[in-house]
């Protein structure tokens, strides 16, 4: 395989294995036994399990966000375009392999010292409530001029990650539901 190859494929099975078992769960050799390279090879590439933790939460974050951005992008303007971040969340519920949130079960399984990893998590949850906020600021009116978008956005990504929180604890698809009736009351 190219160096590429071999690294995508350790970036794509160890992120199959953290978000299945869990970061601490994991092992270096079972992420290069299910990529079909020696560790020799694995710590070729990459130094740590931390490292190949950051290559995970970056490959699961580039995939969700592109999945939700053109959904997004096909749902009409004004508040349907928010709401469809909501719409999709349903269908990431309905994927067969469903377990929450990649982030925040790396953000809760490593020990606060570790900057590196907690850096990563935060910063992703920032885009998130930016991508959020721009959305809002391209099709929604707001009617209190005290609401700014930054506070609407920061609402409706409490909403949401408490949505999948709840949704992966329980096993069922009502609190995405019900976090999705609730973001409509936001807009009232």
């Amino acid at each position: 395989m190219e160096t590429n190859s071999v690294r995508q494929a350790i970036i794509n099975n160890a992120s199959d294995l953290f978000y299945k078992n869990g970061y601490n769960n994991t092992e270096v050799s079972e992420i290069a036994a299910s990529s079909g390279v020696s560790e020799t090879i694995l710590f070729k590439h990459f130094e740590t399990k931390e490292e190949i933790c950051i290559a995970h939460l970056r490959h699961r974050n580039e995939e969700f966000s592109k999945q939700v951005m053109a959904y997004v992008e096909q749902a009409p303007s004004g508040k349907e375009k928010v709401m469809a971040i909501f719409h999709y969340l349903e269908l990431f519920y309905q994927m067969k392999d469903f377990n929450g949130c990649w982030s925040i079960k790396v953000f809760s399984e490593v020990p606060m010292s570790n900057t590196l990893i907690k850096n990563e998590v935060q910063s992703q949850k920032n885009g998130l409530i930016n991508y959020i906020e721009m959305l809002l600021a391209e099709n929604i009116i707001v009617d209190n001029p005290d609401e700014d978008y930054k506070v609407l956005a920061q609402k409706i990504y409490l909403l949401l990650e408490g949505a999948v929180a709840q949704s992966n604890l329980h096993k069922k698809e009502w609190p995405i539901t019900l976090a999705k009736e609730m973001c409509y009351t936001l807009f009232k």
